[in-house]
């Protein structure tokens, strides 16, 4: 009977308690073999400027590659680097949560200057003779869509200078079709001049966490509340 008892307990306690979500890597940067090509702005599709490939770092001319991360250091306004990643890098885990990590390895300038890290989404855009694109807009670190081509921003976060040395994160939701683009920048409003350094890119899928059968936990409290009502009865008894 105790021994019953217990598996049932244990029926009980494992289906309430969540099980922890597991999360899958589907990109990551280093930046230690990695270059980046330098441009006012960048397209994917159109006939309105150069074309870039997708997976592949582009970025304004005050965005490089040093000492193995992406530098940002804008001399006015807002400069940034950034990479438009294909659907096909979402293929495997589809639409979902996703979060976006990396490392601020280094920041300097004055502390009035901020920093930003945004991700956007991106469909409609065709190739050829055509006004459809996306643009990759290094000046404010957004994508634009142009013609019919439409751009939604997923999620952004501000980098201060109090950030250095630090991991941040955000969360987003992917629709499972779009192409994802994410800049790293920095806006230079007082003197003096700011640099940040941005490094260990990763991104990685959510899984949600899974959700006991409702059956499963009435089957589990069942036989414990049954256990209990025959133990009862039978300490009666024996009184």
């Amino acid at each position: 009977m105790n021994n019953i008892l217990s598996l049932a307990s244990l029926c009980l306690v494992a289906s309430i308690v969540p099980l922890s979500a597991a999360s899958t890597v589907i990109y990551t940067e280093n930046f230690s073999s990695t270059t980046i090509t330098n441009s006012y702005a960048g397209f994917i599709g159109g006939n309105q400027g150069s074309n870039v490939a997708f997976n592949t770092w582009v970025g304004s001319t005050e965005a490089s590659i040093t000492t193995g991360a992406l530098r940002v250091a804008p001399s006015g306004g807002t400069r940034s680097g950034g990479i438009i990643l294909s659907h096909e890098t979402f293929a495997a885990t589809g639409a979902g949560s996703y979060t976006l990590s990396f490392d601020v390895s280094a920041y300097s300038g004055n502390p009035a200057n901020k920093g930003m890290v945004t991700i956007w989404s991106g469909s409609g855009y065709t190739y050829g003779n055509s006004v459809n694109a996306l643009e990759l807009a290094f000046s404010s670190a957004s994508l634009v869509g142009r013609g019919s081509a439409t751009a939604s921003p997923l999620g952004s976060t501000t980098i201060a200078n109090t950030d250095a040395g630090t991991r941040k994160s955000i969360t987003f939701n992917y629709d499972g079709t779009s192409e994802v683009a994410l800049f790293f920048g920095m806006t230079a409003t007082d003197w003096v001049h700011p640099v940040v350094n941005y490094d260990n890119i990763e991104i990685s899928h959510n899984a949600p966490v899974p959700v006991p059968e409702p059956s499963v936990t009435a089957l589990a409290a069942g036989m414990v509340g049954a256990m209990c009502l025959i133990r009862r009865r039978k300490a009666r008894m024996n009184g």
